[in-house]
């Protein structure tokens, strides 16, 4: 089956963001045609509800019975899917010609009686596929292979070293409704271990009830399976609104050019602005195509902040969700400014970090502007070749800063399996060693045996391995980390790592060189 077969709509609300992509899986006698699909997608509410939400649907057809259809039918219809839709001239992220990014952290799939025993099937013989899924009036057949091991939807070929789960013990994230949560799809997917809240179970006729999709996708917007690893990691996340007006963040804005670029503050929970002034200041950067809504969480700076009361965090948000230097260059040390005078906080300690395209933004920014930022960290960041292509800058590290006098600690991390960027960073040393007095022969070795320990709060500590770099007062200076089994994504032991990094070094007001707090 392709995508033309199906019944498939994307919102007129989509834009920049990225769009959450729902399979609706409607009773087989329902769906015959892709008509026939359309016609139960609007009967049932699902065509509002995504139009609302500003989401995608494809509803695939099942004219012979859902039994006839293969196993791996969504991820097929996926693949096809993520570069079909378009959002409205001009309202995309810039470089990507208006194409929708489906972004596989946020795959939904809900289905109703006979469609709901297929997507129940799915969800148990592909249970890393989808962030979440909704069942209705379905069950597990008995032919799953609750046994076999998990075919990782992030990663390819894990690691030898990669501890691989059956599918039975995969976390899922599913809403069972009537007779659904009843059978062996209860039984199974209720004792995972999944997040607070991602799974529910409702034996109750609650599909018939008006507004019961709405509902429903409110529930699947709340989660997201992030690419921590080849299975990915489910959690429970906040909604667009949500991050805007919960009062969890303070949100502020400073205008550059012309151009307002929103941010949002994050204090350690519980904590006043007039306690957490003189705290240090952690600018966390988005991707290209995350905003700070849904980018906040992923990288694991609040919770680290939560834990430690020891830094606030600031998002900035770019125009279309992209940083280009040639238009922001200046934002980060605006934002960090803005931040610093607004709520106190100390300005010898603002520490710049970033995903992606914001690791490349980090560097960018570090580099040009060094008196601005005690020390950097970048994550996932792609190639010179990459970011010229795609329009993000003319460089990674700023022209003359490799042979110049500005100290800038850097520590760079990286996934062994990212497809989607640079898997080493080793060019990326060329440029920051000697800033920082470091040669290439002096570095240590840090890994889960002998500093990513569990005593010391990390929890993932034995898929990092870091070289890190002497300077000539033989502290480190620069570090290197590389995550096994990593796709395009990160865990939260990195923030640790980066944090424990970065913490030891200040910047006097405008000084070229950084002091050492602590060895």
């Amino acid at each position: 089956m392709s995508l033309s077969e199906c019944f498939s709509y994307i919102s007129s609300r989509t834009g920049a963001d990225p769009v959450r992509l729902i399979f609706l899986c409607a009773p087989a006698d329902a769906c015959p045609t892709a008509a026939a699909a359309g016609e139960f997608a609007r009967q049932s509410g699902w065509l509002d509800a995504v139009e609302q939400a500003g989401a995608a649907l494809v509803a695939p057809v099942a004219p012979r019975g859902w039994a006839e259809e293969p196993g791996d039918l969504l991820h097929a219809l996926y693949a096809e899917a993520r570069g079909a839709f378009l959002v409205e001239k001009g309202r995309g992220i810039p470089g990507k010609n208006d194409v929708a990014w489906l972004w596989e952290v946020l795959i939904g799939i809900v289905g109703y009686g006979d469609g709901a025993t297929y997507a129940a099937d799915y969800v148990a013989a592909h249970p890393s596929f989808a962030a979440a899924s909704v069942i209705v009036d379905g069950d597990m057949s008995a032919t799953v292979p609750l046994d076999d091991p998990s075919d990782h939807w992030f990663v390819d070929s894990p690691s030898p070293a990669y501890r691989a789960p059956a599918n039975r013990d995969v976390p899922v994230a599913v809403w069972l409704v009537g007779s659904a949560a009843k059978g062996r799809a209860a039984e199974s997917f209720s004792v995972r271990g999944a997040p607070a809240g991602c799974v529910r179970i409702d034996e109750g006729d609650l599909s018939s009830a008006p507004g019961f999709a709405a509902r429903a996708l409110d529930y699947l917007s709340h989660v997201v399976r992030w690419k921590s690893g080849p299975d990915g990691r489910l959690a429970w996340h906040h909604t667009k609104g949500e991050f805007l007006n919960g009062g969890a963040y303070r949100r502020r804005a400073v205008r550059l050019r012309g151009i307002e670029y929103p941010y949002a503050l994050y204090l350690p929970c519980g904590m006043s602005e007039e306690t957490a002034r003189g705290l240090p200041l952690v600018l966390s950067v988005h991707g290209r195509g995350e905003p700070a809504w849904i980018f906040s969480d992923k990288n694991g700076w609040e919770r680290l902040a939560d834990e430690t009361r020891a830094f606030a965090v600031a998002l900035p948000d770019s125009p279309g969700n992209v940083w280009m230097d040639n238009r922001d260059d200046g934002v980060a040390a605006a934002v960090a400014d803005d931040a610093v005078a607004a709520f106190g906080l100390d300005a010898s300690r603002v520490y710049i970090t970033g995903f992606s395209n914001g690791a490349v933004y980090a560097c960018q920014q570090a580099s040009a502007r060094p008196e601005h930022f005690a020390a950097a960290s970048a994550w996932n960041g792609p190639c010179l070749e990459a970011v010229l292509s795609g329009g993000l800058g003319e460089h990674v590290f700023s022209e003359g800063f490799s042979e110049g006098d500005a100290e800038m600690p850097f520590w760079i991390c990286c996934g062994a399996s990212d497809g989607a960027a640079c898997r080493d960073h080793e060019d990326d040393l060329s440029f920051v060693l000697a800033p920082n007095g470091c040669e290439e022969k002096n570095f240590l070795t840090w890994g889960g045996d002998n500093r990513y320990l569990p005593e010391f709060g990390y929890e993932e500590g034995e898929r990092m391995e870091s070289r890190v770099y002497l300077g000539k007062d033989g502290i480190p200076r620069v570090g290197i980390t590389a995550v096994r089994d990593l796709p395009h994504g990160a865990i939260a032991d990195e923030a640790r790592a980066a944090w424990e990094f970065m913490r030891r070094f200040r910047r006097p007001a405008g000084a070229r060189s950084v002091e050492v707090l602590e060895s």
